[in-house]
């Protein structure tokens, strides 16, 4: 039974997104356990498919939070070049209406 509390322990750490140590599963184990235990549990859950699993489910959401990291800086790229340009026709729309005033002006001379 203990086995089984040791390897439950190791899967609640990896889900955490730490790597399982001796420190932490028995900060997660609600009995004392021998240390020996201990060790065998996590190298037979570091062994096992189940860990391999979490790990790579776990690097996936990693990698799913950097894609969405990238693309809320593009979006933040793209507002804010969209901003510029926008400020960009204002100025030359202001200036075309200025030229076009001026050369009303040189027309009534």
């Amino acid at each position: 039974m203990q086995s089984n509390d040791v390897f439950k322990a190791c899967q609640a750490i990896v889900s955490s997104g730490k790597k399982p140590t001796i420190a932490l599963v028995k900060t997660k184990l609600l009995v004392k356990v021998p240390l020996t235990t201990i060790v065998q549990g996590i190298q037979q859950f570091n062994n096992s498919s189940a860990a391999s699993k979490l790990v790579a489910t776990k690097d996936q959401q990693g990698n799913q939070l950097s894609h969405e990291k990238a693309a809320i800086a593009n979006e933040n790229s793209y507002d804010k070049r969209l901003i510029m340009l926008e400020t960009q026709v204002e100025t030359m729309t202001a200036y075309i209406k200025a030229l076009q005033e001026q050369v009303k002006a040189l027309e009534k001379r």
